[in-house]
């Protein structure tokens, strides 16, 4: 008895230490560590930029996402409080200007600038100082996380707690309708080693060789819609052919297609059109025309063939593009004119975490979610041919999916939009699309830091345009997206218009101990107008806004332009002067 309850409490501690990993390991503690220099931090506000002021008693600092710099600030030129207060507040005056008061002084902060002024007597009123908010205890930022000010701990962040996908077995209603076939009049089609087995209004119908005239009496492989009550059908040894179930009837076209011996084990088929499907094997795929059962080959055939002929999966995606997930890369089709005809422009999607992709679905936005043999991705893909750029996200045990292989072919998606994607005998991952969107959406990237030299300049130059001398030409920008929940899945891309011809990419750095907000450097500019731009996106996902700064370089004072009209005004003097004392 008292080993079973030793056993109990090593098992309950092991429990609840794993929990205990796993909320922390969401959760960022800023302390000294961090460029706070204490953990008394008594007042959190969130700027119009998104990021995050913190008070203490007369010191501040501002976050950009990875750590706290101070923001300086004269105290002897604050309005010192008649007594002093116990109550922390805050008062925003417009977007622009924010009011903080701590135990005995007020401060006003220019907050677009990002500077404190000092003008407050002209402006402070008793009117104003009744409107001051209390200093809450826990702030919510943009994004939904939670700013705590721990006072002797310096600041405790949550991010905002977010869904992830969840996996089902084969008895969840989710399962079963995810994995169904489901056709154009909105019949579930389920293929079970007892035949086909269809779901409508009018009930559940079984069929299979005891009750269709020629129905193969071997396993199904699949089932697609063609139309007008037609179906097109496979069995496990390769006999194709059309289902009729109201008549209660199949009829092979097996031997109507001799080419058909060359392929191999046949995995699915695709609707493209009325007339066109496409049918994909383990050793390659083609086009069935289903009006005249002929065989043509599956376009740009050959340029896949570079990577693979092994076929897994197809999709057709909102666009009329035939997506073609293969054992090594996910391939894109998309017609030239129209869906009839035969000539597609192709192209293989680059940044794919994983080549292997097993299934395909489209989610109903359009986007297309690949199952490989490590996970999921989504890729978002512009139908602009001429302007192609994949954004590519895969998505794994941070989001609840599984980083194992998932099974060929077996995805789908329910009524209510919930994805369905199967990696065991009797078990899928079931997810809605936008419980992942907070985790990949674009962000705006701030700029936080300006250097010239060696000399750290105050952030409320940062204007639009920036004016420089010929002898701060060598110019550093810190940027950040203020990613606060998962800084190190953030990427960035900046260029100098008028200096670079390309971006130049980097990542954020993946030590959470030691982060630094990235930084832009360029050395010995020249005299002339520039402009720099950054983007961020959050894992693989599309880039977001660019934040622009327009910068200018000022020629030096005897390049200036004053100085070109005296030298002008200098010279046609003497010329003039020349010309008369030649005359005489």
């Amino acid at each position: 008895m008292m080993n079973f309850r030793l056993y109990m409490i090593i098992a309950m501690s092991v429990i609840a230490l794993s929990l205990h990993t796993h909320t922390s390991a969401a959760e960022r503690q800023w302390t000294t560590a961090d460029g706070l220099p204490s953990g008394e931090i008594h007042q959190i506000v969130e700027l119009p930029n998104g990021q995050m002021l913190a008070a203490g008693e007369g010191d501040f600092y501002l976050c950009d996402g990875y750590s706290f710099q101070p923001i300086a600030c004269d105290i002897n030129r604050t309005h010192q409080l008649p007594q002093p207060v116990e109550e922390y507040g805050y008062l925003w005056q417009g977007d622009s200007l924010l009011w903080l008061r701590d135990q005995q002084h007020v401060y006003l902060f220019d907050a677009l600038n990002r500077h404190f002024r000092y003008d407050l007597q002209y402006r402070l009123s008793d009117a104003l100082m009744a409107r001051f908010q209390p200093a809450p205890e826990v702030v919510t930022d943009r994004q939904g996380g939670h700013w705590t000010a721990t006072q002797p701990n310096g600041i405790q962040y949550q991010p905002r707690p977010e869904r992830i996908a969840v996996t089902i077995g084969a008895d969840d209603p989710t399962y079963i309708e995810g994995l169904s076939y489901t056709d154009i009049i909105g019949q579930q089609w389920c293929i079970t080693p007892q035949g086909l087995i269809c779901t409508n209004e009018e009930g559940t119908s079984c069929y299979n060789a005891s009750n269709v005239n020629h129905m193969p009496d071997r396993p199904i492989s699949f089932i697609v819609d063609l139309g007008k009550g037609q179906y097109l059908i496979c069995d496990t040894i390769n006999t194709l052919g059309y289902f009729w179930p109201e008549r209660k009837l199949f009829v092979s076209i097996t031997n109507r297609l001799p080419d058909l011996k060359k392929y191999g084990n046949i995995k699915g088929a695709c609707v493209l059109s009325q007339w066109r499907v496409a049918v994909y094997t383990d050793n390659g795929a083609f086009l069935l025309d289903v009006q005249t059962d002929k065989m043509s080959p599956l376009p740009c055939a050959d340029y896949i063939a570079q990577w693979s002929n092994l076929y897994h999966c197809m999709e057709l995606d909102n666009y009329l593009r035939l997506w073609v997930g293969t054992h090594n890369g996910l391939f894109c089709l998309t017609p030239k004119s129209n869906i009839n005809t035969a000539d597609f422009v192709c192209r293989h999607v680059e940044g794919m975490f994983d080549e292997d992709v097993r299934n395909l679905q489209a989610d109903t936005e359009g986007h297309i979610w690949a199952g490989t043999s490590s996970g999921i991705c989504r890729i978002i893909s512009s139908p602009d041919t001429a302007n192609v750029d994949d954004h590519v996200t895969h998505f794994g045990p941070e989001v609840g999916i599984p980083t194992t292989a998932m099974i060929l072919g077996a995805a789908g998606i329910t009524a209510d939009s919930t994805m369905v994607f199967k990696f065991a005998q009797d078990s899928a991952v079931a997810f809605k699309t936008q419980w992942f969107d907070n985790r990949t959406r674009p962000l705006p990237v701030a700029l936080t830091l300006l250097c010239l030299g060696d000399s750290l300049l105050p952030l409320s130059l940062l204007g639009r345009p920036l004016e420089l001398s010929s002898q701060h030409n060598n110019l550093a920008i810190t940027f950040s997206a203020l990613n606060y929940a998962a800084p190190m899945h953030t990427r960035y891309r900046y260029r100098m218009s008028g200096l670079d011809d390309e971006w130049h990419t980097c990542d954020a750095p993946q030590d959470l101990s030691d982060m630094r907000a990235p930084t832009a450097q360029y050395s010995d500019l020249s005299t002339g107008e520039y402009t720099f731009e950054v983007q961020a996106a959050v894992h693989n996902s599309e880039w977001g806004p660019a934040s622009i700064l327009p910068i200018v370089i000022l020629p030096p004072m005897w390049l200036s332009w004053w100085a070109l009209t005296l030298y002008a005004v200098l010279v046609i003097t003497a010329i003039v002067l020349f010309t008369v004392r030649r005359r005489k």
